[in-house]
């Protein structure tokens, strides 16, 4: 298992708080309907969730082969000791 720095964390951080936060600011500055700006603020809102639920899943999915391959690995392992001691 290998953990993220700090420093890491604090990037990645900062760089979705400082993109969220200017495409925000942008699309209120905006010269648009305040029917416009709602529509593309939910379109915002929408894709960043989206986009946290698409890296859970593929992380889950990541994990989960990781545990099959690891209990395959166990079996083979057990096969083969069995094998050796016959």
């Amino acid at each position: 298992f290998n953990a993220h720095t700090s420093s890491w964390n604090f990037l990645v951080w900062a760089g979705f708080v400082i993109s969220f936060g200017a495409t925000t600011v942008g699309l209120i500055a905006a010269p648009l309907l305040i029917w416009v700006k709602a529509f593309l603020g939910m379109g915002i809102i929408f894709i960043t969730v989206s986009c946290f639920s698409l890296a859970k899943t593929l992380r889950d999915q990541h994990e989960q082969r990781k545990l099959v391959n690891r209990i395959n690995d166990a079996k083979t392992e057990k096969l083969l000791t069995e094998v050796r001691e016959m």
